[in-house]
């Protein structure tokens, strides 16, 4: 309804620029029913059930949405508590507020591996699946949709999602390591891999593991899980050198041996510098969920680093398909300097 209305934008609201309680408001240059919508389903706002009512043009939506939790009853005012409805792809999607959970992210990269997404009539299987963004696009044409997702918030949300857009009845979702999916076959494979360079921190199934040796891991997975003709579609980043980056093995090698063939684009490459500001924000970041110092993390980040022999940070977009030829070939899509 807000997409069609052409008034809430995605990135907007959940991503490079999300939107600020600071934010000058201007929700009163928008059609009355249309900015009820936008302050209580987008911006955080309380309205009384009358207003939510007329605004939604239908008594009976809102009560279910009453029913389902996605809108709370908090003395007489409505709200979607710590939610924000996110369209994409001519969805609604709910997700975890940026205020409420900081460290929650959807943004640009999310939207490029969802866009990228091919689709397929066969089984889906989705790797650190989210709030099921991923899953919902699958599901347009797959004929069944597998998602593991670790956190439990995420997933939550997920079931939420899939309820909404009534597609539950053909997605299995697993909480667990995207690494932990045992021996099945799928047609289509999407993956949106933790993309840190240094060990991520306040998470159970992950830590002590950076973002290359969570894709080395889902890598080395897919002779098994890809079928005949499959794809798999992966964001994920790598360790490197100036020259490139560093996937830990021999690529082409093991794309012949296991008949793939292989396409990585590196969109970027960040610094990995000591004293640089990707390690200062990861730093900042870790010390909050640790309550520590940055100072105490940020000499073991650099340490880490080191160990793994790299400079630099390449995220990137990756496809492995189990078709002939097979090979590895990787392009840049960034100016060396």
């Amino acid at each position: 309804m807000l997409v069609r209305a052409g008034y809430l934008d995605a990135v907007g609201v959940h991503g490079m620029l999300p939107l600020s309680r600071g934010a000058p408001d201007d929700l009163e240059l928008l059609p009355g029913p249309v900015a009820t919508l936008v302050s209580t389903f987008a911006r955080h706002g309380a309205v009384v059930r009358e207003a939510l009512e007329a605004a939604l043009g239908d008594a009976e939506l809102c009560a279910a949405l009453l029913r389902l939790g996605v809108v709370l009853d908090r003395g007489g005012r409505l709200s979607t508590g710590d939610l924000v409805a996110l369209p994409l792809d001519g969805r609604i999607a709910f997700v975890p507020s940026p205020h409420a959970s900081p460290d929650a992210y959807v943004g640009p990269d999310l939207r490029q591996l969802f866009q990228r997404m091919a689709p397929t009539p066969g089984d889906a299987l989705v790797l650190g699946g989210g709030v099921g963004l991923y899953a919902l696009r699958a599901a347009v044409t797959a004929r069944r949709v597998v998602t593991v997702e670790s956190d439990p918030v995420a997933a939550g949300c997920a079931e939420l999602n899939f309820a909404m857009n009534a597609v539950e009845a053909r997605v299995e979702s697993r909480t667990g390591a995207v690494f932990d999916v045992g021996v099945e076959r799928f047609d289509r494979v999407v993956a949106d891999l933790p993309q840190s360079p240094v060990p991520l921190h306040g998470t159970s199934v992950y830590e002590g593991l950076d973002g290359p040796e969570v894709a080395r891991r889902v890598l080395a997975l897919l002779p098994d899980l890809l079928a005949d003709g499959g794809i798999a579609q992966l964001s994920c980043a790598w360790h490197g050198t100036p020259d490139g980056p560093d996937f830990g093995l021999d690529l082409g090698g093991f794309a012949v041996e296991h008949g793939l063939r292989i396409a990585v684009t590196a969109a970027s490459r960040q610094s990995l510098a000591g004293g640089g500001p990707l390690l200062e924000r990861l730093a900042a970041r870790a010390a909050r969920i640790a309550r520590t110092t940055p100072a105490a993390l940020r000499q073991r980040f650099v340490d880490h680093v080191g160990g793994r022999g790299s400079s630099y940070l390449y995220p990137t977009f990756m496809t492995v398909s189990r078709v002939a030829p097979a090979g590895a070939a990787v392009t840049r899509h960034y100016a060396a300097r």
